[in-house]
């Protein structure tokens, strides 16, 4: 794993000031008008089938530690267009491979950020941060357990808040664990994440603030002790002082999260009431008439697109008489 960051470390310069672009949502299937009857069990619609993102197909958030508080950021993932590569990064944070059990204390020890480049990148996914066994109030790095190495999948460019997965030098189809976020655009010269080594695979971006709390990660003061750590964030550090835990940018959570948030609203709640379950919108029959049910999609950045469609409600259908026949006699 220190080929990779050595690697890595090589090939990653300073670059140029420049945005992501987000895509807003879209509209996928319009929501059919339909009639309800008075009384009924709400109906439940599922919105992802009515809306996508279509630069975000999964997202993650990030909570790391930083001098003074824990910062939070999230990270749109495009699975639809580098499917590898989000699969691949999905599959470390769902099997918890970013953490790992300490063999000294026996809790549960977090990935950190190992290399932070001010004005280029910051870097983690590599190493996990352990306690010295033979001075245990020190900090030991151990290496994340990778998945086989992936098919390399450039295409998108490494603009400023984008995350894309460090790889070996000369080698395109290298990436495993290690990721970087892009603190300028990195894309064209003098870096060329976009070209040089196969392309550096961009395979989401940071969402909403995000950057400030990415931007705080990058203010933390770094320090050389050579290769793999020679650019090395340490929160609250001076040196020579022997590294502890509590120096390290740690990520102490990643989780997934869902890119679209949904709302409803009606334009007549007495007659039919809206209201979110999860990724479902339940819908409600209360008086006869008509009620037009606004949905609406909001991604992590803000974007939002909604639908409107119309709800009839009827009083509750005429229920058959239980009849009974007996037979008689004479």
């Amino acid at each position: 794993m220190k080929n990779l960051l050595l690697a890595s470390s090589c090939c990653l310069v300073i670059g140029t000031t420049a945005s992501a672009q987000n895509l807003a949502p879209v509209i996928t299937s319009s929501i059919a008008p339909f009639t309800e009857f008075v009384g009924a069990p709400a109906r439940s619609i599922d919105l992802t089938a009515a809306f996508a993102d279509p630069d975000a197909s999964s997202a993650v958030q990030f909570s790391v530690l930083l001098p003074s508080s824990t910062g939070i950021f999230n990270i749109a993932l495009d699975g639809v267009h580098k499917s590898i590569t989000v699969a691949n990064f999905l599959d470390y944070v769902n099997s918890g491979r970013y953490f790992a059990p300490d063999p000294t204390t026996h809790m549960l020890a977090s990935s950190f950020v190992h290399r932070s480049v001010p004005g280029f990148i910051v870097q983690g996914g590599e190493f996990i941060g352990t306690v010295d066994p033979s001075h245990p109030g020190n900090a030991q790095p151990i290496a994340v357990v990778t998945f086989p190495k992936i098919q390399n999948e450039p295409g998108i460019s490494n603009k400023k808040g984008t995350i894309a997965m460090a790889k070996v030098g000369g080698d395109p189809n290298s990436a495993t664990s290690d990721w970087f976020v892009n603190l300028q655009d990195n894309g064209g010269a003098p870096a060329n994440l976009d070209t040089q080594n196969g392309g550096f695979t961009v395979f989401g971006h940071v969402t909403g603030g995000g950057m400030t709390t990415v931007n705080a990660i990058a203010a933390v003061p770094a320090f050389n002790f050579g290769p793999p750590f020679d650019s090395f964030p340490l929160r609250n550090y001076t040196p020579p002082a022997p590294i502890k835990l509590v120096n390290l940018v740690s990520i102490n959570a990643i989780t997934v999260i869902p890119p679209l948030a949904f709302t409803a609203t009606s334009d007549n709640p007495a007659v039919a009431s809206a209201a979110i379950s999860g990724k479902n919108i339940l819908v409600a029959g209360l008086q006869s008439g008509t009620a037009h049910i606004t949905a609406k999609a909001t991604d992590l950045d803000g974007a939002n697109v909604s639908q409107t469609f119309t709800v009839t409600v009827a009083a509750g259908p005429a229920r058959l008489a239980n009849i009974s026949t007996r037979g008689q006699v004479g």
